[in-house]
């Protein structure tokens, strides 16, 4: 999240889809023993001006723990008194008012996303990642629409090393990193292309030796 005028704003979507990008935050004063498990809040870690807005997960007598309503592990670090700017009692989204749920209603709702959000992940999003997988090795696609005919490859000189990406039209789909010898391609794209077609670093290394200068 970030200021904007005086009232902080959302950026970002860790807190998603309890908060929305630019929602606007209504923050109340309190202190860390006054927070219950649920509740919202906005704190900085120390030595950084970042505002984060997560949620209460545990508490102790000086501290607290928290996790964002879209993230899928508890934050690595505990928030103190002298870190917390406030709990979040409401938001505005646009013209409409929010009332924001803490305590064991919030903490319920959080609880809720979180198992619904993993049933998703095991049920929906692992077996289509495995069906991607095997689309993707089977190489049929790369023989419908061999799309490694369309690309142009760049090379960017780095310290004793070079790095090579992939760019279809304007924009960069791949990567062969500096070190490594397998090209990175993402998702749809390397449905499409087929690697074995691509050149390796040996290759633009000894094109690049032999180019007159």
């Amino acid at each position: 999240m970030t200021d904007k005028g005086s009232k902080p704003f959302v950026i970002g979507n860790s807190m998603s889809p309890t908060f929305r990008q630019l929602d606007k935050l209504i923050i109340e004063s309190c202190h860390i023993s006054n927070l219950c498990v649920g509740d919202v809040i906005v704190f900085s870690l120390s030595g950084q001006s970042q505002r984060i807005v997560h949620r209460v997960t545990r508490t102790y007598s000086d501290k607290v723990r928290t996790q964002g309503d879209n993230t899928n592990c508890p934050d690595p670090y505990v928030v103190t008194d002298n870190e917390l700017h406030g709990r979040v009692s409401s938001a505005m989204r646009g013209s409409k008012y929010i009332h924001v749920k803490g305590g064991i209603s919030g903490h319920t709702v959080a609880t809720v996303r979180h198992i619904w959000r993993s049933i998703i992940r095991k049920t929906l999003y692992r077996p289509a990642r495995l069906l991607y997988k095997t689309i993707e090795r089977n190489g049929l696609w790369c023989k419908l629409l061999p799309l490694h005919r369309f690309t142009q490859v760049l090379i960017f000189s780095k310290t004793n090393d070079i790095e090579l990406r992939l760019q279809i039209a304007n924009s960069s789909i791949g990567r062969l990193c500096c070190g490594s010898d397998e090209w990175q391609i993402r998702a749809p794209f390397s449905m499409f292309i087929d690697v074995s077609q691509l050149p390796d670093r040996n290759e633009v290394l000894n094109e690049m030796e032999h180019k007159p200068s």
